[in-house]
């Protein structure tokens, strides 16, 4: 991260490295060269990237209603999803205060190129309505037979075949290789609590309660072992948050994609048989942050501990910036306790956000309660949500 990218806080877009940019070539050209040539002088600021260039703060009303009125002209895929991404952007910055400056679109390490004609995930997905599965589990058998449990779990040749799955429900991969979650597979209701599936018998009303696999990573590859076992149980519940293998910032980044894109692929396979899914907010380094393009924005999020360690609070406050930025979130619901600091950030970039407190912070906080009755969450929330 240059000097001149630590003290330009006003354009949180910046990436630390700068490397790329979330437009592809031919979009980027798509809209110095065609689209805004339709636009007034005051538009072009926008897309001058030799300059600081932003549209000041009473403009970006007309701003975004003249890119959705060329949304709404036939144009060509390139376009389209060059304006919608200015679009999100513009919104984002009307809800944040911050400029809209192209120069500061970066994402890490992505080098996408357009891939014209390809249907969304939305449009090609399958989900199945039943208990049955495809892609290659035999009749009668199980993950588990196939590929093993614990220290003797296939993990690869897991990853592979979920992958095999994935790709038999109609999901799309991205050119660096992460599935798009159809916005239909996720879940757009607000959970009334989440619990670790460990603790799932603790919840008031399975039906408005999401499942989460905030764990150790032992107890996420026992669970992916037995996704076909653990169907029925999943479906008792309102969905499931997306599972959480370590992606640990000082492990190579390999390891650390690896274990995102397994949790991906594991909780795709929940989601393709009829399961709402909630997906986890939590990524590795910087490198890893491009993840986050695999949901639609203004999705629901789960998250555990923000992927957050201890002692590293500026690192962990400007990640948590970024990530915001790379995902534009709806809502966070955090499973825990979410530290002040950290608090303060979800509060400086206008990111809503609940709290779910762990079950043992709700029982020493209902007055001697044995925790049967803390599943619903709702006295330990109040005053949580932003």
């Amino acid at each position: 991260m240059t000097p001149e990218a630590a003290e330009d806080w006003e354009n949180l877009y910046r990436s630390p490295d700068s490397r790329t940019t979330v437009f592809t070539e031919a979009e980027f050209t798509a809209l110095q060269d065609g689209v805004f040539r339709e636009f007034s002088d005051r538009y072009h600021l926008l897309i001058d990237v030799d300059e600081e260039a932003g549209l000041e703060y009473e403009d970006l009303d007309d701003a975004i209603g003249v890119t959705e009125e060329y949304l709404a002209k036939s144009r060509s895929d390139v376009e389209r999803s060059a304006l919608r991404k200015l679009l999100d952007a513009m919104r984002f910055a009307k809800k944040t205060g911050y400029y809209v400056d192209i120069d500061a679109f970066t994402l890490f390490g992505l080098d996408a190129k357009p891939v014209g004609g390809v249907k969304t995930s939305d449009e090609t997905w399958r989900p199945e309505a039943g208990a049955a599965s495809a892609g290659g589990v035999p009749v009668g058998g199980s993950i588990r037979s196939r590929f093993g449990s614990g220290p003797s779990l296939d993990v690869k040749g897991l990853a592979a075949f979920l992958e095999e799955d994935a790709r038999a429900h109609g999901i799309q991969f991205m050119e660096d290789g992460w599935p798009q979650f159809p916005k239909g597979m996720l879940l757009d209701e607000e959970p009334a609590d989440m619990l670790p599936w460990r603790q799932r018998h603790a919840a008031a009303d399975p039906a408005c309660t999401v499942v989460c696999h905030f764990d150790s990573d032992e107890e996420n590859y026992r669970r992916m072992a037995r996704l076909d076992e653990d169907l029925p149980e999943y479906r008792r519940f309102m969905g499931m948050a997306g599972f959480d293998l370590s992606p640990r910032i000082q492990w190579d980044e390999k390891l650390q994609r690896f274990n995102i894109l397994l949790s991906m692929l594991a909780t795709l396979y929940v989601g393709n048989r009829g399961v709402k899914v909630m997906p986890n907010f939590r990524t590795g380094d910087s490198g890893t942050f491009e993840s986050l393009n695999a949901y639609p924005h203004d999705a629901l999020f789960a998250v555990g501990a923000l992927g957050c360690a201890d002692g590293h609070v500026e690192l962990n406050d400007f990640y948590l910036r970024m990530k915001s930025l790379v995902a534009l979130p709806k809502k966070l619901f955090y499973y825990g306790t979410l530290r002040d600091e950290y608090r303060k950030t979800l509060d400086d970039v206008c990111l809503d956000y609940k709290v779910f407190p762990d079950l043992r912070s709700r029982t020493f906080h209902r007055d001697g309660s044995d925790g049967a009755a803390g599943g619903t969450g709702k006295g330990a929330d109040d005053g949580e949500s932003a």
